[in-house]
């Protein structure tokens, strides 16, 4: 039997019911964040809070309501189409770092390119990845001259929240694309780490669980490919931009780099593509995390 996505209403039944169950937990999150205080499942390495709606979070800047549409703008990003406006977040602790990812990619037909110039794929400010190097010394569209300072922020309900991509490889570049795992494995990547334990094919029933470096934990919240927007017959934005490069392979005649995702076929998969793509399944699902 398919499980149907519930209703905005619905989810704010199941936020409720998670901050009951929670109540006798003691207190993880100290912050002003929005969404539960307590974990529901996992640990702050690697865990999760719940669902925050997006009438929670309360508005960025001084005047726009939180939504998918206006941290787009207020980051500068308008290339593609604005979709899952009002999805769902998720909030996460990663390293006892509070994140929130939408449920859903909030726009699709955007650029790896387009995320990078407005500032918003690696998070690291001034400093320069070995990722972010590689990227800059080999890929022929790029070049040090191009480097834009990965610095987007926003300020929502008075709290400041970096704006960055996931990890969805276990290093950055992706050295071993043409392994099993096509490099995938690691305890870099947040996809695997946080996404897939909210999955209903966890620990390892995934369509590739060499990708998903089974066996992942099984959080119990059952979430599924249509839930999460990440096979492709379920609509546009299937497939998320990740912060990794990927050198080019045996195979990709035109010498690219390419920049991974995750999604398109399952929750699991990953794929990488040529950074300037704008396809209708190219999505932007941003990381907020709190500074």
């Amino acid at each position: 039997m398919e499980i149907k996505l519930p209703s905005a209403e619905q989810f704010d039944d199941i936020i409720e019911q998670m901050k009951i169950m929670s109540g006798s937990k003691a207190t993880d999150d100290y912050s002003n964040s929005p969404g539960g205080k307590s974990l529901v499942a996992g640990d702050l390495d690697a865990g999760f809070y719940g669902f925050v709606q997006p009438h929670e979070f309360g508005k960025i800047g001084e005047e726009d309501e939180f939504s998918g549409s206006n941290l787009a703008k207020a980051i500068g990003i308008s290339q593609g189409t604005v979709q899952f406006d009002k999805t769902p977040w998720l909030k996460f602790s990663w390293n006892r770092k509070i994140l929130l990812v939408p449920m859903k990619a909030i726009r699709h037909s955007v650029s790896w390119d387009t995320i990078y110039k407005a500032g918003a794929v690696y998070g690291t400010g001034n400093t320069i990845s070995e990722g972010e190097q590689f990227m800059l010394d080999n890929d022929p569209n790029y070049g040090s001259d191009a480097r834009v300072k990965q610095d987007a922020q926003v300020t929502i309900d008075g709290l400041e929240y970096k704006v960055r991509l996931m990890k969805g490889a276990g290093s950055d570049p992706t050295d071993s694309y043409a392994n099993s795992d096509r490099g995938s494995s690691g305890a870099s990547n947040e996809w695997n780490g946080l996404i897939l334990p909210l999955h209903h094919k966890a620990p390892s029933s995934f369509a590739y669980n060499a990708y998903a470096d089974t066996p992942r934990p099984n959080w119990g919240i059952g979430l599924t490919d249509e839930i999460l927007q990440t096979h492709s017959k379920y609509g546009t934005g299937s497939y998320s931009w990740m912060q990794e490069t990927r050198d080019t392979v045996e195979g990709d005649e035109d010498g690219l780099i390419r920049r991974v995702n995750r999604g398109y076929h399952g929750a699991s998969s990953l794929l990488a593509f040529d950074s300037s793509g704008t396809n209708t399944h190219r999505g932007f699902r941003p990381v907020l995390e709190l500074l």
